[in-house]
């Protein structure tokens, strides 16, 4: 069976630490279902980029929901898979 060896290996993590370089406003979980529309998945995603030190997510008080947003050491990771990225498509 193959073991996951890192976040990056789950399903949409680095398109969600690359989206999150790119918005100017702190997504709500419910924003990025674009990238994954399984709710249950997403948010376990998440939580492990949490626990990574990736993003942290932000309880809002108005309704029950959350709101994400980059460490700086997720802003680190997301400048290196930018650059990843770039060189591939270059």
């Amino acid at each position: 069976m193959l073991q996951l060896k890192t976040v990056l290996d789950m399903g949409g993590a680095v398109s969600i630490i690359t989206y999150l370089l790119e918005c100017d406003d702190e997504p709500y979980i419910s924003d990025l279902h674009f990238i994954n529309d399984n709710h249950k998945f997403l948010v376990s995603v998440l939580e492990r980029l949490q626990n990574d030190g990736v993003i942290v997510l932000k309880e809002q008080k108005v309704r029950r929901s959350r709101k994400v947003s980059l460490t700086e050491k997720g802003k680190q990771v997301a400048e290196l898979l930018k650059q990843a990225e770039d060189l591939i498509n270059d």
